[in-house]
């Protein structure tokens, strides 16, 4: 290999490695909303009556940070869009479509993604796509003996059916388990067919607590949860009165 073309493959993979880090994983860095609406129900007095957040085990010793930055990144390769390279401005314009964003936030999502990859020569460009073309079908196989792995080792989630290359399936579990969320949770939020009913369950707790989980929680446990909260405030109440 000569000089040059080391060069120029050494400029293509860092450019992919700044498309993961930069783009497909979790920005906001790791955490898991179940275990902040835990913390929070104990912070202001409450013992929670269910286990809201849970932890699972992950294979081959990874974290539950790789783990998710793994997921992450096969989903943007399985769902890659060449525009992203071709046209910045143009997936810019159809991914904030109907958003809300202003015209200067989009502006500034633009120039994030153009300073990654706005230097590149057409050749670099059809590098990189071809590699995102050539890596999806694998991405998904692996996707799926990364999920059954993950069920494997976490029999509370064993149950759950996947099917191969029912990819939104696959990452909400993979996701759901990341972000510590309770298994009855994540099978409730894998089958949803109703946002509505789920976001009016949330609003459920918003009303006795003046604020609600940024987590879908299974019904029979939303009911336990209200019900567990006001019986406390009510023994709280009773014990300032005497």
């Amino acid at each position: 290999m000569s000089q040059e073309t080391f060069i120029r493959a050494a400029k293509i993979q860092s450019i992919i490695n700044r498309l993961k880090y930069e783009e497909a994983v979790f920005q906001n860095g790791h955490w898991s909303s179940a275990e902040m609406f835990e913390d929070q129900l104990r912070q202001d007095g409450f013992v929670p009556p269910v286990p809201i957040s849970h932890k699972y085990n992950f294979p081959n010793g990874m974290s539950e940070k790789e783990y998710e930055d793994l997921a992450m990144w096969l989903t943007y390769i399985i769902y890659f869009d060449p525009t992203r390279i071709y046209d910045t401005q143009k997936y810019v314009d159809t991914l904030t479509r109907d958003s809300g964003m202003t015209a200067e936030e989009k502006q500034a999502y633009y120039d994030k993604l153009f300073a990654i990859t706005g230097g590149l020569s057409d050749s670099e460009k059809n590098q990189i796509v071809r590699f995102f073309i050539n890596s999806k079908e694998n991405a998904i196989e692996y996707f799926f003996k990364m999920t059954k792995n993950l069920q494997n080792a976490n029999p509370e989630i064993a149950d759950i059916k996947v099917n191969p290359g029912a990819v939104p399936n696959m990452f909400d579990l993979t996701i759901g388990a990341t972000s510590r969320f309770h298994p009855n949770d994540i099978k409730y939020y894998m089958f949803l067919d109703d946002i509505g009913t789920a976001r009016q369950n949330q609003h459920k707790i918003g009303a006795v607590l003046g604020y609600e989980p940024h987590v879908f929680i299974e019904p029979s446990r939303v009911n336990q949860i209200v019900n567990g909260i006001i019986m406390q405030r009510n023994m709280q109440q009773g014990r300032t009165k005497q």
